[in-house]
């Protein structure tokens, strides 16, 4: 089965008109919209298949290294033999980078084989990689505000529709202390503040945010891999810690591992090569003897869909889908 064609189509998610929102990793405040690049890949079988990359502010450059870099390497290739392939690219063009925007790109086209895979053997993708849950829990995913009343708003909304868990992306603790007290005790509270400090500074935050019970406190410090730092952070103050996004080669996860950084590893299958990478890949090298005993968190990430996609994205919420295991499994899930 040859690969024929692979085209990059940029994807525009209008948030609802007027909503409010503050800076952040994502863009300016008061986006208009969510950015997103699918791929599409193409095989002379007629089998079609789609893969996302991580988007935002960085669509037009992962769009340009597909079109000109990494489609031209894959176009007339065998499309069943999916990770010699994506090792041959990555070999190629390892001279631009191993992340950033070149890696986003990779990672697309890696899940959009994957999804030619599973079509070709009427198979879901989960099996093919090993096994695994057939459904994920999914927790609502916030963007932030800033204004502990926009705070309040957008979880009471959350849990009006049914969410368990939610994630916030505040960073002042005002705003943060808001969502607790309206989500109330039962409902589990994650923090992504992305990156913002340094570890005297997490370390003075953390002291606000016992009380707060966070299920977890995502990537607080700067520059993210600060392992060393992390896995000071974490036993210094009890909270637990979540890292990974930021993370783009396998080396470099065992490092994080090794450190005993973290309680919970997030590969972002659109950012660190694909769903081999992230899944078969790194399940090897979680191993239980690791410090800490860390648990692997998978994150893929998009608007709310279905017929309220508009209007729940508009709300600036994004659905995370999780399969979490501890790293002593024998089933990496």
């Amino acid at each position: 089965m040859i690969i024929t064609d692979i085209e990059s189509i940029p994807l525009r998610i209008p948030f609802r008109a007027g909503t409010k929102s503050a800076s952040s990793a994502w863009g300016d405040g008061n986006l208009p919209a969510a950015d997103s690049l699918l791929v599409k890949v193409t095989t002379d079988h007629g089998l079609v298949g789609w893969g996302e990359a991580f988007g935002f502010r960085a669509v037009a450059s992962v769009k340009l290294a597909i079109d000109q870099l990494i489609a031209p390497l894959c176009i007339g290739k065998d499309a069943t033999r999916i990770e010699p392939l994506m090792l041959d690219v990555q070999k190629k063009l390892h001279v631009f980078g191993r992340g950033g925007a070149l890696a986003f790109a990779i990672s697309a086209v890696d899940i959009a084989l994957w999804d030619i895979a599973g079509k070709a053997a009427n198979a879901p993708l989960c099996r093919l990689l090993g096994g695994g849950a057939g459904q994920l829990d999914c927790y609502a995913s916030l963007v932030r505000y800033s204004e502990p009343s926009l705070v309040r708003a957008a979880v009471r909304q959350a849990i009006d529709a049914g969410f368990r868990t939610l994630k916030l992306h505040e960073i002042e603790f005002p705003a943060i202390r808001a969502a607790r007290e309206e989500a109330g005790p039962d409902i589990e509270l994650t923090l992504d503040v992305n990156c913002p400090w340094t570890l005297y500074e997490a370390r003075q935050m953390a002291d606000d945010l016992r009380p707060v019970d966070l299920k977890w406190l995502e990537e607080p410090l700067w520059p993210p891999e600060n392992f060393d730092g992390l896995a000071a952070l974490r036993r210094t103050t009890g909270i637990p810690l979540a890292a990974g996004e930021n993370v783009y080669t396998l080396m470099d996860f065992e490092r994080l591992l090794a450190a005993g950084a973290v309680d919970f590893v997030q590969p972002s299958p659109a950012k660190m090569g694909g769903h081999q990478r992230a899944s078969q890949n790194l399940s090897a090298r979680c191993n239980p003897q690791r410090p800490g005993d860390a648990a692997l968190l998978l994150r893929w990430s998009r608007p709310v869909g279905g017929d309220s996609c508009d209007r729940r994205a508009g709300n600036g919420r994004f659905h995370d889908r999780m399969a979490l295991v501890r790293s002593g499994d024998d089933d990496l899930r």
